[in-house]
């Protein structure tokens, strides 16, 4: 079910890129008041919340046959599920602009 619901993700990012709806110029300015704003954000409410899972799942290391796969396995899921993030919200961006997308419940339905 995994592999299928990924390759729906892909095909609407597909035909929302060949929709012609982005507007890259939503996405900027970049780092308009600098770096500060952003690594507070960071710290304060991303840096925990997104992670708690996978410090529940570090209970399990004690009990499993390989678990250097496991902190492998870990790391990979961490990292690809940040970029897909972080590639969600800059379509969201991009296609809805910030106010739109702050304010709207659900993104990226709007999006799609």
């Amino acid at each position: 079910l995994f592999i299928f619901m990924y390759a729906l993700a892909i095909v609407g990012f597909i035909l929302i890129v060949s929709s012609g709806l982005i507007d890259v110029t939503n996405l900027k300015p970049v780092l308009e008041e600098g770096l500060l704003p952003v690594l507070k954000v960071a710290v304060t409410q991303t840096l925990y919340f997104p992670f708690t899972e996978a410090i529940a799942f570090t209970m399990i290391f004690p009990y499993l046959k390989n678990p250097k796969k496991a902190k492998v396995t870990i790391l990979c899921v961490i990292g690809l599920s940040g970029i897909n993030l972080a590639l969600t919200m800059m379509i969201n961006v991009s296609v809805l602009g910030v106010g739109l997308t702050a304010r709207s419940q659900f993104p990226l339905l709007s999006t799609v």
